[in-house]
């Protein structure tokens, strides 16, 4: 079935507003979507109106000019790959927000008065790192808790 998407033709702004719901999604109907923003249409249609449609978009310049928004919780490499592959087109640049978290498990640590211990491991292999992170919590970490109690 073929689908018409040439509304998504004049699209100035673009706002994926709360991105991580894609991932948790199908985040391959976004791409998708990102594809066809701003392509020029095959063909007149009910659909899509002429007179809507400014001459940077006949020139096939409005991917160039769109403005993106993405606002996210987390990073996740599948948005930023797809918001690199289809986004990062403007002729003005692009900019990047993200906040650093430095130092948070100290700062909690301090505020909330727990004390934090991190235990490296040595794996080995990849297949049994799970493994040996259970038995470690297992014979060492919940013994000693569990003797404390």
């Amino acid at each position: 079935m073929r689908r018409n998407y040439d509304f998504l033709t004049s699209i100035d702004t673009l706002i994926l507003d709360q991105a991580e719901a894609f991932y948790y999604q199908n985040i391959e109907h976004l791409e998708e979507v990102l594809k066809a923003v701003n392509k020029f249409p095959k063909k007149l249609t009910d659909l899509n109106d002429i007179s809507r449609i400014k001459e940077v978009y006949a020139d096939k310049l409005a991917p160039h000019l769109r403005q993106t928004i993405v606002v996210q919780k987390f990073r996740n490499l599948d948005l930023d790959y797809i918001t690199r592959e289809y986004c990062q087109t403007s002729l003005f640049g692009n900019i990047q927000v993200v906040r650093q978290h430095t130092n948070m498990l100290r700062e909690m640590s301090r505020d909330l008065q727990i004390k934090f211990t991190l235990k490296r491991l040595n794996v080995e292999t990849i297949e049994n790192q799970d493994d040996v992170r259970f038995n470690f919590f297992t014979k060492k970490l919940w013994q000693s808790v569990y003797s404390e109690g």
